[in-house]
């Protein structure tokens, strides 16, 4: 009867319809881009949707147990750990590691098994990261083993810590690299002097050698039964390390190298004039 307002009507109604799906499909529209942006963004909650956790750089821990306050070698030792020292800042500025440092010394009364242990315990190793120890003072031959290789160090107080203790502890910890250094004898010890300068060398030699490395290197001054002796220039198997280290980082060498030289057979005579000879020990995984 009303033609024209029944098709405003149908009309109307027709337009009202279309506005309700046109919204509709913007709603699922809407919904659709949230959840792909929710997805995409970890808001699923799922582990694999968090964001990477960011790397921490690798790390050099050095423990440096030094017998600075010993009577006959107390002043040559001090001289030995300031050109490892050396050694250790000169590492960190041509790979870039930051550096922990951790001294026990003699003058200071840490220099005792139990100091070492709880520096060993309190290191906070990441996988990547690199340990190096070094020890210098006296040393003896371990003979209550039935093969002994490694010396006993000599702590305050006469206090005989093996050198195994050190290796066996520090390579437990899981660090992508250990070097081990023990400039003592492996039956008695006596003296030491004079600090090792640092050539110049690419930090990519350094970085070779501590940052793409995996492994560990253990290293003694003296065979069983040997003397170890120190001159003017210091421990005289840390001097012949360290310029086996600098000379090999300048010409790009790799450890393996490197201590084909450090090893050499040490010649050198004692206070009284006699001839001394003995032999540095390696054991590799590099």
């Amino acid at each position: 009867m009303f033609p024209g307002r029944t098709g405003r009507a149908k009309e109307w109604r027709c337009v009202s319809h279309e506005r309700e799906r046109s919204m509709f499909r913007k709603v699922l529209t809407a919904a659709a881009v949230a959840f792909v942006v929710c997805f995409f963004a970890g808001c699923g909650g799922g582990d694999e949707s968090k964001a990477p956790e960011p790397v921490a750089p690798a790390r050099i821990h050095a423990l440096l147990c030094v017998a600075d306050s010993d009577v006959d070698i107390g002043a040559e030792n001090t001289i030995d750990m300031n050109s490892i020292n050396t050694w250790l800042d000169r590492i960190s500025l041509k790979t870039g590691m930051p550096l922990d440092r951790v001294l026990l010394t003699g003058s200071g009364g840490t220099l005792t098994r139990s100091c070492l242990s709880v520096a060993m315990t309190n290191m906070n190793i990441g996988p990547d990261d690199v340990i190096v120890f070094y020890f210098g003072g006296h040393g003896a031959a371990n003979e209550g083993r039935s093969t002994p290789r490694w010396p006993l160090m000599v702590f305050l107080n006469d206090e005989m810590v093996d050198y195994d203790e050190a290796i066996a502890g520090l390579n437990s910890r899981g660090a992508r690299l250990v070097l081990m250094l023990a400039d003592c004898c492996n039956n008695f010890e006596w003296q030491a002097k004079v600090r090792a300068e640092p050539p110049d060398a690419p930090p990519e030699n350094y970085r070779n050698l501590f940052l793409n490395t995996r492994g560990y290197l253990i290293t003694a001054a003296a065979a069983p039964g040997e003397f170890s002796l120190a001159g003017e220039d210091g421990g005289m198997f840390t001097r012949q390390f360290l310029d086996s280290f600098y000379n090999g980082v300048v010409a790009g060498h790799n450890w393996r190298a490197i201590m084909q030289n450090a090893a050499q057979e040490v010649v050198g005579w004692d206070e009284d004039g006699r001839r001394t000879v003995f032999h540095p020990m390696y054991d590799t995984s590099l």
